[in-house]
């Protein structure tokens, strides 16, 4: 499983950490492809990340969000949610400002392999995300929100572009036609700023980009 970075050791807490948002499933598909020496080793990588993506999908299977932070049981070896602050804020264990990109992660991986191990965490989140759109005013007020704790409820009263592209993604990638519609709409209202507006462009590039 991805560390949340190389300074992480063994022994460390942090050493059982992992951040979803960096289940760049794709690139390890590159890597796969690739790297014939290590295939089988990329494979197993892969493997892990599906499992656990999986796994989470079980842990709030009526939204399929996922935290920011997970971190392993050693005892059980699978992942749960950070509890409480364990690298950047109290929201470690929320769907907030790392894990707003994980459907677009998942979703670029699904539609290149057509994994269906993923496939029901994305329709979850779809059905989420398409819910908080219909709740919406309008005018650029779009339902979807800058972060969730993972039962759905959210905790900003505010939108930004890094939450609601990703699940503009997932509607076209799932052919949500009526979402796509609305929230392409919404995202051509809203208030533009360097992290939402950079995660739109790869969305965009993904969908129309054959890897």
């Amino acid at each position: 499983m991805p560390l949340i970075g190389d300074w992480a050791d063994p022994g460390d807490d942090a050493y059982l950490l992992t951040r979803p948002s960096d289940f760049i499933l794709s690139g390890y598909l590159i890597f796969y492809y690739e790297d014939t020496p290590r295939k089988d080793q990329w494979a197993q990588v892969i493997a892990a990340i599906v499992n656990c993506i999986v796994g989470q999908h079980s842990l709030n299977p009526q939204t399929g969000l996922i935290a920011d932070f997970l971190k392993l049981d050693q005892n059980s070896g699978l992942y749960y949610p950070a509890q409480g602050q364990v690298l950047e804020s109290e929201h470690d264990k929320d769907y907030n400002w790392n894990s707003c990109r994980v459907p677009w992660r998942i979703g670029h991986y699904y539609m290149l392999t057509k994994d269906e191990r993923v496939r029901p965490i994305l329709e979850t989140q779809a059905h989420f995300f398409a819910g908080q759109l219909a709740r919406g005013g309008g005018d650029g007020d779009c339902g979807i929100k800058a972060g969730y704790r993972l039962d759905g409820s959210c905790y900003v009263d505010y939108t930004d572009m890094a939450f609601v592209a990703p699940a503009c993604f997932l509607f076209w990638l799932l052919g949500w036609n009526v979402q796509l519609d609305q929230i392409q709409r919404e995202m051509k209202q809203m208030e533009a700023t360097y992290f939402g507006e950079s995660i739109a462009m790869l969305c965009l590039l993904n969908a129309n980009v054959p890897l």
